[in-house]
């Protein structure tokens, strides 16, 4: 894989943890329309933990590489 390849994997990387982040926040207001009870008949998007945890460590190690291929140049990115 490219650098350049590497960069927007990285990038896609994020832009899909804020997704799993939203339909988290989707899933609290989806819980909140019943009472405690009933949260059970809620439409929940099941897996976001693991997905978004998933996705993190792809991206922490793809960065990883990036920074490492780009500190010769001068051009480390910072993550964290």
């Amino acid at each position: 894989m490219k650098i350049n390849e590497k960069q927007e994997l990285v990038k896609l990387l994020s832009l899909y943890m804020d997704e799993i982040m939203q339909d988290y926040a989707d899933n609290v207001k989806e819980s909140a329309k019943y009472k405690k009870e009933e949260r059970w008949k809620a439409n929940y998007k099941c897996g976001l933990k693991a997905q978004y945890t998933h996705a993190r460590i792809i991206q922490k190690a793809v960065a990883a590489d990036v920074n490492r291929e780009m500190k010769p140049y001068g051009l480390g990115i910072i993550l964290d």
